[in-house]
Parts: structure tokens; sequence; C-alpha cells
């Protein structure tokens, strides 16, 4: 017996769905469409940097324990990263962000699109 109903779909696949859809209307608003074809493509992140460090494969728990594991949040993972240093001036005596080397629109959340940074209060 199936535990979900026939046609039933991920929400994250029916995330992707729904941009798909909508990508498409925005275009065939601006542009005369007669045919489309959508190829769609995932990529293992993990799998890639591994290959990129020359280091092992991950298998399994491994994907669990990715470059984040441990840390609290995405925030706290690149001020630890950064050795709680500002990537500028260097220095550790100042009060910490973290921000974006791209827009966010742009380069996303993911941490290498973030770096420590510090201010002074005046």
């Amino acid at each position: 017996m199936r535990s979900k109903n026939k046609g039933w779909l991920a929400p994250s696949v029916e995330v992707k769905i729904h941009n798909h859809i909508q990508g498409i209307n925005l275009v065939s608003k601006i542009l005369p469409i007669s045919k489309i074809v959508i190829e769609t493509a995932e990529f293992d992140i993990q799998r890639l940097k591994a290959l990129e460090e020359g280091t092992p494969m991950p298998v399994g728990t491994d994907y669990q324990l990715g470059e984040m594991y441990d840390h609290y949040n995405v925030r706290q993972y690149v001020l630890h990263r950064d050795g709680y240093r500002c990537r500028k001036c260097k220095t550790d005596k100042a009060k910490f962000y973290v921000h974006h080397l791209e827009t966010r629109a742009t380069g996303g959340d993911a941490p290498n699109n973030l770096i420590a940074a510090g201010f002074y209060a005046l």
C-alpha cells in the first residue's frame, strides 16, 4: 500500500514546477513562444567540492557532516571560518556582521558569498 495519494508531489518538486511555469509566463509576455523545452539537472555540491580539493568523496553520513556541521547557522559558520576577524582590516576588536560579497539577488546567501566584516561603534 502506498502512503501517498496518486499524483502527489513533494513540496520541493511542486516549488520547482511552479518556478518553471512562472518563468515561462513572464517570458511569454515579452517573446512569442511556440515551443518549450525544459531541461533540469541536479548537482552534488559536496562531491564537486571534494573533487576540486582532492579529498575523499562523501558517502552516507558525510552529507550530514558537511562544512557547516556543528554550527548554529550560516552566520556563525562564516564568523568561525573567518576566525572572528574582519576580512578587510583583519581586526578582531570590532563588532561583527556578515556581509555579502555580491548582492543577495546575484550571489545568494551561500557561505562562499559571505564574509565577516567588522564595524566600530562611535
